[in-house]
C-alpha cells in the first residue's frame, strides 16, 4: 500500500468531517457549496487530493485504503464524479471482506422458519389497518387512496433482522462506510469492505430495486434501499467494485456526518416496530401456520398503541415518505447541476414498477397538494405545475406507458 501514518488517518477524518459539513447534498450525489465557500474549498483541495491519491488498486476491481475516512472521501469523489456523467452507484459495507453477498435467508439455518417469521412481521404490520387511507380532498372532493401492500413490509423484515432474500443497499457512500465498521472490534485484525454496483448493471440485470414503506423512518436516514436476489450476488458478473480498508483504526469509531445536521444518529431505534419482533421471539413457530395467522392478528391489535403516532396523523406519514421518495429519486435518477434537474425515465420506470403501490401513492400526494387552494399551500403555482408533471410521469412508469408525449422541457426544471 502507498506509504502512509496515522497522521494521514487523522486528516482523512478531520477532511471528511469538514468536507461533509462543507459540501451540501440535498439534491443527491451531486456536491454544492454554499456561497463564499471557495476560498474554504481552495484550501481542503490538495488534502483531499493526498487522501485520495493513497487508494490503491489491488486487482482489476479491488482497491485499499488506510481508513474508512479515506473509504468515505474516495467513494463520494467517485460517486459524485460518476453523477456528473448521468452515472449513478449503490453501496454495500460489509464487516469481513471474505463475506459472499448473500440474501440473508440463504444464510439461515432453518431457512422455512425464518420465511414463515418474515410472513408473520409482515402480516401484523398489516393488520394494523393503518395500511389503507382513503379521504376525499376538500376542496376537489376526489378520492385520496394511499396502500401499503402486506409485501413491502419486507424490506422493514430484512432491516429489523429477519432474513429474507432482499440484500440491503444504500445511495450513501458515508452509510456503507459506517456498516462496514459496525459490529468490528478494537482488537480485529480484519478488513471490511465497501462493495460498489452501478445502476445501470442492476437494470441490466433486471433486479429490482426495493424502497422501504411508509414509516420506517430510520431506513429514510440511512438512505436505504434492497435488492431483491433468487441466491448469491456474483461480484464478477454484475462486475462490482469493492474497497477495502482495516478494522483496526487508531481514531475509531466512524461518524457519517451531513452537512445540515452534523453527526448523524444511524441506528435510532423505530420503538414500536421493536415491539413487533419482540412480540415474534415469543412464538413457537413450529404450529400451524393457520394459528400462526391468528395469533399474529392478536398482536396486531395489541400494538395498535404503540403505533398511536401513525394513527393520529396518517397525512404526516405519508408527507414524510414523499420527502424520502423524491430524496431517493435525486440519487437514483437526476441528473443536477446549478441550475437544471434532467430525469432518467428508464431509472424512473424501473423503481415505479418495483414499487407500485407506494410510488402510486407518492403520485396521489402530488396532485393532492397541487390542488389545494393558496390560502392553505406553501407551494408556488410553479411548484405545484411541477409536481403534477412528475404526477403524470409517475402513472405513465406504473402503466408501463413511453414517455414520448413528454417533452424534455416538461420534466426538467
Amino acid at each position: 500500500m502507498t506509504n502512509h501514518d496515522d497522521s494521514d488517518v487523522y486528516l482523512a477524518r478531520w477532511l471528511y468531517q469538514s468536507w461533509a459539513m462543507l459540501a451540501m447534498q440535498n439534491l443527491g450525489p451531486g456536491y454544492r457549496l454554499p456561497p463564499l465557500a471557495d476560498k474554504v474549498e481552495d484550501l481542503l483541495q490538495p488534502a483531499l487530493s493526498k487522501i485520495i491519491a493513497q487508494c490503491d488498486q489491488l486487482t482489476p476491481r479491488v482497491w485499499q485504503v488506510p481508513s474508512p475516512w479515506h473509504a468515505a472521501l474516495y467513494l463520494g469523489a467517485l460517486q459524485h464524479h460518476l453523477a456528473m456523467r448521468g452515472d449513478r452507484v449503490l453501496f454495500r459495507g460489509q464487516r469481513d471482506s471474505s463475506w459472499p453477498i448473500t440474501p440473508s435467508i440463504f444464510r439461515a439455518q432453518d431457512h422455512e422458519s425464518e420465511a414463515v417469521r418474515g410472513r408473520l412481521f409482515c402480516e401484523i404490520l398489516n393488520s394494523l389497518s393503518f395500511n389503507t387511507l382513503q379521504v376525499f380532498h376538500p376542496l376537489t372532493r376526489s378520492r385520496l387512496q394511499l396502500r401499503i401492500p402486506t409485501d413491502a413490509y419486507w424490506a422493514a423484515a430484512q432491516h429489523y433482522g429477519i432474513s429474507t432474500d432482499l440484500i440491503d443497499f444504500t445511495t450513501d457512500a458515508a452509510i456503507a462506510t459506517f456498516f462496514a465498521c459496525t459490529g468490528a472490534s478494537s482488537s480485529e485484525a480484519s478488513t471490511s469492505s465497501v462493495y460498489v454496483l452501478t445502476l445501470d448493471t442492476a437494470l441490466k440485470k433486471n433486479l429490482e430495486i426495493i424502497l422501504p414503506p411508509p414509516f420506517a423512518t430510520r431506513l429514510y436516514t440511512q438512505r436505504g434501499v434492497f435488492l431483491r436476489s433468487p441466491g448469491p450476488v456474483s461480484v464478477e458478473e454484475l462486475d462490482i467494485m469493492e474497497l477495502r480498508f482495516p478494522v483496526r483504526q487508531p481514531l475509531s469509531p466512524f461518524h457519517v456526518v451531513r452537512w445540515n445536521c452534523g453527526v448523524v444518529d444511524v441506528l435510532s431505534d423505530s420503538a414500536p416496530i421493536g415491539e413487533v419482533i419482540k412480540a415474534l421471539d415469543s412464538y413457537d413457530l413450529r404450529v400451524p401456520i393457520d394459528t400462526l395467522l391468528q395469533r399474529a392478528e392478536a398482536t396486531a391489535s395489541s400494538l395498535k398503541s404503540a403505533f398511536a403516532q401513525v394513527y393520529r396523523d396518517p397525512h404526516a406519514m405519508w408527507a414524510e415518505y414523499v420527502d424520502f421518495f423524491e430524496d431517493q429519486m435525486y440519487w437514483l435518477a437526476y441528473a443536477v447541476d446549478d441550475a437544471t434537474e434532467r430525469l432518467r425515465l428508464d431509472v424512473l420506470k424501473h423503481v415505479a414498477q418495483s414499487n407500485r403501490d407506494v410510488t402510486s401513492g407518492v403520485a396521489q400526494m402530488y396532485r393532492w397538494v397541487a390542488a389545494l387552494p393558496p390560502e392553505v399551500s406553501a407551494y408556488s403555482e410553479e411548484r405545484k405545475s411541477h409536481l403534477l408533471r412528475l404526477a403524470a410521469v409517475l402513472e405513465t412508469a406504473l402503466e408501463g406507458g413511453d414517455f414520448a408525449g413528454f417533452q424534455a422541457k416538461e420534466l426538467n426544471r
